[in-house]
């Protein structure tokens, strides 16, 4: 109901998109602002943050479903750039203001506050909504849930691992977005 309701405002809605893009790749808010087109490889499928904008400093791999794939189209079928048939520049937001800065901090907060039924939540209860669906009604390994929400491994984990394992964890991305979807 969530995500119909967040869909339901895409059109008129930048942060709306921003919103259903923080749910389906479990990320934080701030991943999601600041993200720039050269973050984005469609032929991978993948969203590729640099170390320097995430929490922990180090750089995190997000598979692309097919459904952030469409967002991603609508973000730049929407960007001043298409207008004269143009793609954004390599250095241009994915979700920009009207004025092509990054939305505010605010913007999906008061998104939902603006939608009753979901006033109470927050955009970063996505990433806990994400973690109780996958640890409790999958399968999938405890590593790759953490892995997406991009927290950090103990010490000795963390020494031994060197990939992102992006590709093991597509299929469980794309699992969450058909639960999103209804």
């Amino acid at each position: 109901a969530f995500v119909a309701a967040v869909r339901a405002r895409q059109a008129e809605s930048m942060a709306a998109l921003m919103l259903e893009w923080i749910a389906l790749a479990a990320c934080r808010t701030g991943e999601a602002r600041f993200a720039t087109w050269s973050e984005i490889d469609l032929d991978r499928n993948v969203w590729e943050i640099p170390a320097g904008r995430m929490k922990m400093r180090r750089p995190h791999v997000v598979p692309i479903t097919e459904r952030m794939a469409e967002i991603l189209g609508e973000a730049k079928r929407r960007h001043p750039a298409h207008e004269n048939g143009e793609d954004p520049a390599r250095s241009d937001y994915v979700f920009p203001s009207g004025k092509g800065r990054p939305l505010t901090e605010m913007a999906c907060l008061m998104l939902m506050r603006r939608m009753e039924a979901f006033a109470d939540f927050t955009p970063h209860g996505l990433r806990s909504t994400f973690k109780d669906w996958a640890t409790e009604q999958t399968d999938f390994p405890r590593e790759l849930i953490e892995e997406q929400l991009a927290h950090q491994l103990g010490a000795v984990e963390r020494a031994y691992k060197r990939g992102s394992a992006h590709e093991r964890r597509r299929p469980m991305m794309e699992a969450w977005a058909a639960v999103c979807a209804g």
